[in-house]
């Protein structure tokens, strides 16, 4: 025995093929008030981005970590010995050391400890750490052996090809413990940032140390 089909199945009630719009009143001023409760807990989460942009643009030889060019740009894997220069953050201050480079003499290690500044609270030392980098640039690593200077022909700024004593003299590499928070690793940055004892033979500003690597103590 065959049944009638419902008319609801074909449409609305009365039978016909059309639907009634849904109300979304309802959903819309649910929406209104949770927007006010997530634009807090955003306002809540920070977000902190370092961008470490030297200048001017510096290209290293003999830099034996840099296989991304191959023989391009004139880069050549050398025999010179690296440096390894290391600072690591404590929280009680900077430790400095050279592990390597220096045929024959053992580990380099000098300690910057934190200072009371003028108001009675502990601060790191930038100005103790800047002045022990500079020591180690200029009387370790020394004077830019050999450059170079190119204009850009897409940019028209200068690019320099410098040689060091150290294939490494370009990097430092910096090691932090996890509670370091990272405006101490800016400051650091700031530090690395301008060497004051040599320039270029074009008078522009020579780095300290053109590359930072990060890690973790």
């Amino acid at each position: 025995m065959a049944f009638k089909p419902s008319s609801r199945a074909r449409g609305s009630a009365h039978g016909k093929g059309d639907y009634e719009d849904p109300d979304l009143v309802p959903m819309m001023n649910i929406m209104l008030l949770l927007l006010p409760v997530i634009l807090s807990f955003i306002s809540i989460i920070k977000f902190t981005e370092i961008s470490y942009n030297p200048s001017p643009e510096i290209i290293v030889q003999g830099d034996p970590n840099d296989r991304s060019k191959g023989g391009g740009e004139g880069i050549k894997v050398s025999n010179k010995p690296q440096l390894q220069l290391l600072v690591n953050i404590t929280e009680g201050g900077f430790q400095v050391s050279i592990q390597g480079g220096l045929p024959g003499d053992n580990e380099h290690y000098w300690n910057v400890p934190a200072i009371v500044n003028s108001k009675g609270k502990i601060e790191y030392d930038y100005e103790g750490l800047n002045n022990r980098l500079h020591l180690i640039r200029r009387d370790i690593i020394g004077k830019v052996e050999k450059q170079e200077i190119t204009p850009d022909p897409v940019t028209g700024k200068s690019k320099y090809k410098v040689e060091f004593r150290f294939a490494d003299a370009h990097q430092i590499r910096l090691s932090a413990q996890s509670q370091i928070p990272w405006k101490v690793i800016t400051r650091i940055l700031d530090v690395i940032r301008v060497y004051k004892y040599e320039t270029f033979s074009d008078g522009a500003p020579m780095p300290l140390f053109q590359e930072p690597i990060f890690g973790q103590i």
